[in-house]
């Protein structure tokens, strides 16, 4: 795979090398008024010590923030990242301020600002709007009437992997979980953004998948090469030959049309799919020529694919690590769905199957939440003052892996959040101190519904078609540390076959 045409991935890997290795690397962005901030994760505020913090935050983000809250706790703390100091928060106090500053603390200029938006995919993608109110709106709205899609997707997709229905054979198989999930994720969604055929179109598959890889190791290169060298980089690191080939396959066919014929009205046709509602919510004129399109369309499928796929292949593996819940979870799924049917309404009611995916993602969610970039001097209500332009962002360790929250927070309990009344506490898309995975505030994850809807619909058929174990010899494969946030191996892999038994769903 190459970038730009002729630059390999191994020139990525050489350029991320090389500038981690040089000293002026470390020459982090000046410390902007933080020296009143305890640091934690590298000793002191030093050029070397923070140099060395900053290599350590790329593979061990997590220990440097427990050491932090452990040491500092209840108060404010910062760590070396390659990009410059980061405020990191930890109470409950600092996540309302967060929540109540709205644009005083930035969501989108701290996302666009680490992940070097401009660079990586297009100066258009630090100005696209309208993907959250989408998400939010019509996309959300529409999840029930699409669920038969979603499910018939998912349902094919499992098909063309697993050995067919009607097979008598029973040896063991082996199946590459991520790749396998991505599928999942990738064709199950797309089947209602954009519909058949193209959402089985192996080409455009493999662009969707394929670019947020492209994208994200782009930014690590752009993070480890200095700043002002960064606009050259771009020349030649960038996805634009991703772009032009998405745009052949979707917007030459929907969107620039649909841009064309647009009567300015905001009221989209709810049966209608995401190239309908991008255009629908374009708005002006800038908003609807076909690359400012295009960059809305992929920066709402940016890391949605890979995130459902590393839930998915979390929980899988989870599952196969305990085994011991399985009968516990298939009951549940064949006293609901094979009784009532499957529909969005009745994945809802699979209390047990939210409890064990809820402890599955507290355990390896990302330990990061709620960044933010500082756009005027700020004060927290304990007294703590930002200035402008640093970064902040508020610590899940503090909370998912803390025993007096998480009683035993080191235990996997797959119940752990079940009721005896059928429910759960909190439920699996609440918002709140205690349960961050999906953000908090206005800039929660919008896309919650949706994710959870066919996550819990893969993991319902697949337990209850399936059995699977980990190979011979082998247990669950460890999380590999990407900047704070813990992925399941790309190689993991599972032995799976159809059960003897046929249960009817």
């Amino acid at each position: 795979m190459t970038i730009a045409g002729d630059v390999s991935w191994s020139t990525v890997g050489w350029t991320i090398g090389l500038f981690v290795a040089l000293p002026a690397l470390p020459l982090l962005k000046p410390n902007l008024g933080l020296s009143h901030i305890p640091t934690a994760g590298c000793g002191s505020q030093s050029w070397f010590a923070s140099w060395k913090g900053a290599i350590r935050f790329i593979t061990d983000g997590k220990g440097m923030l427990t050491e932090g809250y452990r040491e500092f706790p209840g108060r404010a703390f910062k760590i070396p990242t390659l990009t410059g100091w980061m405020v990191v928060l930890t109470t409950e106090g600092h996540l309302e301020d967060i929540r109540r500053a709205r644009e005083q603390l930035s969501f989108a200029a701290g996302v666009s600002e680490q992940l070097h938006l401009r660079y990586t995919i297009s100066p258009l993608a630090s100005k696209a709007g309208a993907g959250a109110e989408i998400t939010r709106s019509p996309l959300t709205r529409h999840i029930s009437a699409a669920y038969p899609e979603i499910h018939d997707e998912l349902i094919t997709t499992f098909n063309q992997y697993a050995p067919s229905p009607d097979s008598q054979v029973e040896e063991w198989e082996p199946i590459t979980l991520v790749n396998f999930c991505l599928n999942l994720s990738a064709r199950g969604s797309h089947r209602m953004l954009i519909g058949l055929p193209i959402c089985r179109d192996p080409e455009y598959l493999e662009l969707n998948i394929s670019f947020t890889d492209t994208v994200f190791s782009l930014i690590a290169a752009m993070t480890a090469i200095p700043g002002f060298l960064r606009p050259y980089a771009a020349q030649w690191m960038n996805v634009k030959s991703q772009i032009e080939k998405m745009k052949k396959i979707i917007g030459d066919r929907f969107l620039d049309p649909l841009a064309k014929k647009r009567d300015g009205s905001l009221e989209e046709d709810m049966t209608k799919d995401l190239p309908n509602w991008l255009v629908a919510y374009a708005q002006d004129d800038t908003e609807l020529q076909l690359d400012a399109l295009m960059v809305r369309y992929l920066l709402l499928n940016l890391g949605s694919i890979h995130s459902l796929a590393t839930v998915m292949a979390n929980a899988i593996l989870d599952m196969a690590a305990h085994p011991e819940y399985l009968p516990a979870l298939r009951e549940e799924v064949e006293d609901i769905l094979g009784k009532d049917g499957w529909t969005k309404h009745n994945i809802a009611r699979l209390a047990k199957m939210d409890s064990f995916l809820m402890e599955s993602m507290r355990m390896s969610a990302s330990y990061f939440q709620l960044l933010r970039k500082v756009m005027t001097d700020f004060t927290f209500s304990d007294g703590t003052t930002v200035p402008q332009g640093n970064i902040i962002c508020f610590s899940a360790v503090s909370v998912h892996e803390n025993n007096e929250v998480y009683p035993n927070a080191d235990t996997f309990d797959g119940l752990r959040f079940y009721q005896e009344d059928g429910t759960t506490k909190p439920s699996i898309t609440t918002l709140g101190y205690h349960w961050l995975v999906f953000g908090y505030g206005s800039h929660a994850c919008p896309g919650r519904f949706l994710a959870m809807t066919l996550i819990k619909t893969a993991l319902a058929h697949f337990i209850t078609e399936f059995d699977f174990k980990f190979p011979e010899g082998t247990s669950r494969p460890a999380s590999t540390m990407v900047v704070g946030t813990p992925s399941p191996s790309r190689t993991a892999q599972i032995l799976w076959k159809r059960r003897v038994k046929g249960n009817g769903v």
